[in-house]
């Protein structure tokens, strides 16, 4: 099993992610490539906070073709070339995507993208005992 950690002596997350996630040597481990917002039909949203809500949703569709679910995910990085972000509601979506599970995270802000129709990018790692 992940084990989720806030070890003593460290500041409390500034947000709902925890500082550390030990993954046993015995764990399946996925490794997810950088994800942007873009549809299954190959549309990309023009907002940054529908653009994130996609992103959650496509790695939940990787997560689950690989046999592994969203409360499987110990690391993500959320990279944002919107200068004006709500974080608010990028958080939103999050917990919409995740629920109460809280993988560690980073966020990394005001950087070019590969696409400057891309708002935001979300890379994860996962893992699981079989």
């Amino acid at each position: 099993m992940v084990t989720l950690k806030n070890p003593p002596g460290v500041p409390a997350p500034l947000a709902a992610y925890s500082h550390v996630a030990e993954v046993p040597p015995q764990a399946r481990t996925l490794f997810l490539a950088g994800q942007v917002g873009m549809r299954p039909d190959g549309t990309l949203p023009t907002d940054t906070i529908e653009q994130a809500a996609q992103i959650w949703a496509n790695i939940k569709g990787i997560l689950e073709g690989c046999d592994m679910a969203m409360t499987d995910l110990v690391k993500f990085t959320t990279y944002s070339a919107d200068p004006d972000i709500d974080m608010t509601a990028l958080r939103q979506a999050r917990q919409a995507a995740m629920g109460d599970h809280q993988p560690a995270s980073t966020f990394i802000g005001g950087i070019t993208l590969a696409n400057p129709a891309l708002k935001i990018e979300i890379e994860a790692i996962a893992a699981k005992l079989d």
